[in-house]
Parts: C-alpha cells; structure tokens; sequence
C-alpha cells in the first residue's frame, strides 16, 4: 500500500492515542485533539453503538501489555515472539514465570479494571492417548534441547494429551492465571470441537 512500517514504538504511540479518540467518539460527543499523530477539530460519529464495543487488544512485551491493561475488555497475551515480523519459537517466553510476568504487566496497566479483564491465549493444542510420546515428537520438531516433557506441561499456552486431559488442565489453569479465552486454529476446529462441548458450562 505505499505505506511505511514505522518503529514499534512509534505504532503503540499512535495507538494509544487512537484508543483515547475511539472511546471520546463512542460517546457521540464531538472531539478535538491535536495529537501528535492525530488531529480533530469537533469530530462527531453517528449513530453512537447502542452499547460501547468490546475492546482485544494484544502484545507480548511490557509497553503494549502495559496499554492493553490501560485501554482493553479483553487482552491477549502472546508468548511468541513476532517483533520481528517472523514467528520466534522461544520456550523461554512461554514458561509459567514468564507468562506470570506478562501478567503483571497488564495488572500494573489495569489497576482496579484488572479483574474485569478477559485474559486470551492462542495455544498450541496436541491431542493424543499417548501423552509422553506426542510431547517428546514436538521438542524434536521444535529443536528444543535440554528441554523435559515435564517442562512442555507446565507451559501455560501448550495443551497435549487426550480430551479428559486438556479439558482439566485449562480449568486449573484458568484458576491459575485468569485464562478463560483460547483461540484455535480452523484447520482444528472439527477435532477440537468435543473439547468445546466438554469444557461448556464448566
């Protein structure tokens, strides 16, 4: 699109000075700013939303955790890497301490907001009957050296073994961390469907 991809610190500045400018505008009031990156002089939408849209916003580092704490209804927590535009698969950023990190993070964002917080995680699901088998063909297609089933487990965003497993293992960790919103992959949606129906009203 012609357009230039600016720094990422210059991309979450803009954004956070468009949320503040979408939440003004939802109330049907007229706006002005004069941004840094945006300028209004009595802009009004209409019609105002009948109620005032769900907020997603997500991030894996501190400044974008730090503002989707400040500005979202529902944060997605990311433990992969993608700053550099390529996905990073670093099982360092998904141990349970890290993603306790990324956690506070977004509570130091939120403050008093934060338990009305809907906390998402886009997980890495393997169904399987033989659980320490599966586990172990991932940590050599992974190429994670040194790294024990055990440690796959405990990992926040990774889900293996059979539906009875998984099922139990997100309650505990919802419990846990707050997660309560998973996002899968379409390409798994007809084999993860009894998990659904499992997990429903739980």
């Amino acid at each position: 699109m012609g357009l230039t991809l600016d720094p990422a610190g210059a991309r979450i500045a803009r954004l956070e000075e468009a949320l503040t400018i979408i939440g003004a505008l939802w109330s049907g009031e007229p706006v002005s700013l004069a941004g840094r990156h945006y300028q209004l002089a009595e802009l009004r939408v209409t019609p105002t939303p009948p109620q005032r849209p769900l907020i997603f916003l997500g991030g894996g580092h501190e400044r974008m955790l730090n503002l989707a704490g400040r500005h979202a209804d529902i944060v997605g927590l990311l433990t992969s890497t993608v700053a550099s535009g390529e996905l990073v698969q670093d099982p360092t950023e998904r141990t349970p301490e890290a993603v306790e990190r990324k956690l506070g993070w977004v509570r130091a964002g939120a403050g008093a907001r934060y338990a009305q917080i809907e906390l998402s995680l886009i997980p890495t699901v393997i169904l399987s009957d033989d659980r320490q088998a599966a586990t172990e063909q991932l940590i050599a297609e992974r190429g994670w050296h040194g790294v024990a089933p055990e440690a796959v487990w405990a990992v926040p965003s990774f889900f293996v073994g059979d539906i009875a497993q998984i099922a139990a293992t997100m309650v505990e960790r919802r419990a846990r961390y707050g997660c309560s919103y998973y996002v899968f992959s379409d390409a798994q949606a007809e084999e993860l469907a009894p998990l659904v129906a499992r997990l429903a009203g739980q």
